[in-house]
């Protein structure tokens, strides 16, 4: 009777044990704390430049020029473009092999 009453306690959660009031919280390991620490390192230097999003005079000379970039980006995208149009053919053009042996007198 006692292994009776011990079972009835001891049911499977239903649903999803991760999930939810009465989930599972698995435990947190050496690599998974590095990476939430770089995670929240990087979100933090993020908000931080975000904060000041104008640049002074000095880091705006620093910075590079980024007129070749935007142009071959633009010739890329241009290439791109022309890639997708296939040019216009026939069905004649298709099947023109198999008029090589049909003779008319």
């Amino acid at each position: 009777m006692r292994l009776t009453v011990v079972s009835l306690w001891a049911k499977w959660p239903r649903g999803s044990v991760w999930i939810g009031k009465h989930r599972l919280i698995r435990p947190m390991g050496a690599g998974a704390r590095s990476t939430q620490l770089k995670r929240l390192l990087w979100e933090y230097e993020t908000m931080r430049i975000l904060a000041k999003p104008y640049l002074t005079e000095a880091q705006e000379a620093s910075q590079p020029d980024w007129t070749k970039a935007q142009e071959d980006l633009a010739r890329h995208e241009a290439m791109r473009l022309n890639m997708r149009k296939h040019p216009h053919r026939l069905m004649e053009d298709h099947l023109n092999h198999l008029e090589c042996g049909r003779q008319f007198e």
